[in-house]
């Protein structure tokens, strides 16, 4: 990765494929014990990466040029967002890192929430494909950023407004956290699905079909 013909071609990159190089290199040195290495490009990253490929509108340039725009320019944060967790394990806080000019993270995401769960119409930029997709993506990114800063509940606000939540997606398995309502219709979820697969038996085994659903589900009628 550090000394490749590939590796050195992709650090030296001006959109995204850097800022996911440097995410790598930082796992990859993180897990090898390598700390100096990972530690070197952490403190490289807000200059190198953040102020370079956000503007102090908070868009960002080179992702917005192409015909994903929408997606690439959430892809490209997501990285970043990889790069601040692994640098919270060495004690470096990156999220807020700002320019003189005001270039942060911060300001690109909130160049892109605006049009989160809108129609792709209201994008003044190209995005030929994937938009739910991206959309959903942007979303639990959105949540991700209120799991370690937690004075954003206005994405959180968001989130709840607009994403569709699938517990089989390995992102609520990893980051959501589920509150008191979520508990409560994940419970009433389960009773349902027991009261039709009892009902479905009582269909089956009944001797008097009469008396099954909706009045019962037990085998003598009650």
């Amino acid at each position: 990765m550090l000394t490749s013909e590939q590796g050195i071609e992709e650090s030296n990159q001006k959109n995204n494929h850097a800022v996911a190089y440097d995410a790598q290199v930082i796992a990859f040195a993180l897990y090898s014990g390598n700390t100096q290495i990972a530690e070197r490009l952490i403190k490289e990253f807000p200059e190198k990466r953040i102020f370079k490929h956000i503007e102090p509108d908070g868009s960002q340039p080179n992702e917005l040029r192409r015909t994903l725009a929408f997606g690439y320019s959430q892809y490209n944060l997501n990285h970043m967002m990889d790069i601040f967790l692994m640098a919270q394990k060495l004690g470096i806080s990156l999220d807020n890192s700002t320019s003189p000019d005001g270039r942060n993270f911060y300001k690109a995401v909130d160049f892109l929430a605006p049009y989160y769960g809108k129609e792709p119409s209201t994008w003044p930029y190209k995005q030929i494909s994937e938009w739910d997709y991206k959309q959903s993506e942007f979303g639990k990114d959105l949540y991700r950023i209120y799991t370690f800063n937690p004075s954003r509940t206005d994405y959180l606000q968001l989130f709840r407004k607009y994403q569709k939540i699938d517990y089989r997606d390995r992102f609520f398995l990893l980051y959501f956290k589920a509150d008191v309502t979520d508990n409560a219709f994940a419970f009433a979820n389960d009773q349902l699905k027991y009261a039709m697969q009892c009902t479905e038996a009582a269909k089956k085994e009944a001797t008097n079909k009469r008396l099954v659903s909706p009045r019962t589900v037990e085998k003598d009628g009650n």
